[in-house]
């Protein structure tokens, strides 16, 4: 149980540390991170793409002035977008993230 725990920690610092390079604008420091990664080979829970997109909706957000502490949601929106499925939530955070297709059949 700690190793998972320790790995699924991993990933998520993983994630933060680019949401991080994409919200101060540090692209060069982002591409010597991203390759020190690839170079140590990480096993991601998921599609490297959803934990990339998820880094991207967390920095917008933070931008925004609109940072969200909900882990589950902003990997659920990445998953969704990724997959280019459509997401049915009344929840108000999947609002601020643009580029979701997102449908909600309680307020129609």
């Amino acid at each position: 149980m700690l190793r998972v725990l320790i790995f699924i920690f991993l990933q998520l610092r993983i994630m933060k540390s680019k949401e991080d390079f994409l919200w101060v604008g540090a692209p060069a420091q982002l591409n010597k991170f991203e390759e020190f990664c690839e170079a140590i080979n990480i096993l991601y829970l998921g599609e490297k793409t959803i934990f990339d997109k998820a880094s991207e909706f967390y920095a917008r957000l933070k931008k925004s002035g609109k940072e969200h502490k909900a882990d589950a949601d902003i990997f659920i929106a990445a998953s969704a977008t990724i997959r280019k499925l459509t997401l049915v939530s009344d929840d108000g955070i999947f609002t601020d993230i643009g580029e979701l297709a997102l449908e909600n059949w309680i307020n129609r």
